[in-house]
């Protein structure tokens, strides 16, 4: 089978059992028993028979209801509409990426039109991006850690934000598997613009909970690496 991925890259996929490559069971002869034991089944059958019908993203959070958004053509051209409002909803890196996504609600479907993300910025940098996309603005949604302050001035980034003209409202700060299940329930809603979030939509794509190797199962909780920041962002939502 032949595949491209989002980096238009072709990748030649060929199943394979693990007894068509016996120097895995000559390197550790506890090899397969050690497959046999893993609990997500489709894992188990990917890593042990060769079939990857069910996987596309090990333990992605969301693989269910992107698969069901692409069946239904919601992953698609999504125009803003100058006659509704549009909503930010930040997740705020403090050495790493600051990612934002931009909303409209038209009717029951939430429109997601656009997204940006940057990293070793200010926020004055983000602020700007804002003016620049020309949008007609709503809420402006920040996650509780808006409230930090900055070890430098000793302003919290609430204060900073608001000097600049924009109003802070603040997300409540639920757990993280909570938001998980939240975003789940409103992606049957969602509206998403493939091009202008197509960065964003390969990160929750591959958003995925942490592997434990000694059990061979996942843990209850998301691996942070690039995925993080535009994953976080929609869970605020």
């Amino acid at each position: 089978v032949i595949t491209t991925t989002n980096d238009g890259r072709s990748r030649v996929f060929i199943p394979a059992r693990v007894e068509d490559n016996p120097k895995l069971t000559m390197a550790d002869p506890q090899y397969i028993t050690y497959l046999e034991s893993i609990q997500d089944v489709d894992l188990r059958k990917a890593w042990r028979d060769g079939s990857w019908a069910g996987v596309q993203v090990e333990g992605a959070y969301y693989r269910t209801q992107i698969n069901q958004a692409r069946a239904d053509g919601r992953i698609t051209s999504v125009p803003y509409d100058a006659n509704a409002l549009v909503d930010t909803w930040w997740d705020l890196g403090m050495n790493d990426s600051t990612a934002i996504g931009f909303f409209q609600n038209i009717g029951k479907e939430i429109h997601w039109i656009d997204s940006f993300v940057a990293e070793g910025e200010g926020l004055g940098f983000y602020i700007s991006a804002l003016s620049k996309k020309g949008y007609n603005y709503g809420n402006h949604y920040f996650p509780h850690d808006i409230e930090a302050r900055e070890l430098g001035t000793g302003k919290s980034r609430k204060e900073v934000v608001e000097a600049m003209g924009i109003r802070v409202n603040k997300v409540p700060n639920i757990s993280i598997n909570d938001g998980i299940n939240a975003v789940r329930g409103l992606f049957s809603r969602l509206w998403i613009d493939a091009e202008k979030n197509k960065e964003a939509i390969h990160a929750i794509s591959n958003y995925r909970k942490e592997f434990d190797e000694k059990r061979g199962t996942y843990k209850d909780k998301p691996r942070h690496d690039w995925t993080s920041h535009f994953a976080d962002m929609v869970r605020y939502r």
